[in-house]
């Protein structure tokens, strides 16, 4: 698939500090990006919530996927 990202996303990246966050952001990236559609990514689980819960905000329009935000839990739904 063919991957966007916007100013924001990147931005939000940079005020990340927890490493662990960074790399599992960092493996959804590359899933995305090597699959030809979205149904074939494996390992998708229910949302839940926890102290370092983190969402990624996506754009899907045909065959490219653009990310558009990454924040915590609290604050992508505002």
């Amino acid at each position: 698939m063919t991957v966007h990202f916007r100013t924001s996303f990147a931005r939000d990246l940079i005020t990340i500090k927890h490493k662990g966050i960074l790399h599992r952001i960092q493996q959804a990236v590359s899933k995305v990006k090597a699959t030809t559609s979205l149904q074939e990514i494996t390992g998708l689980t229910r949302l839940g919530g926890s102290r370092h819960c983190y969402r990624i905000g996506l754009a899907v329009e045909g065959d490219v996927v653009g990310f558009l935000r990454c924040l915590h839990r609290h604050d992508i739904y505002r």
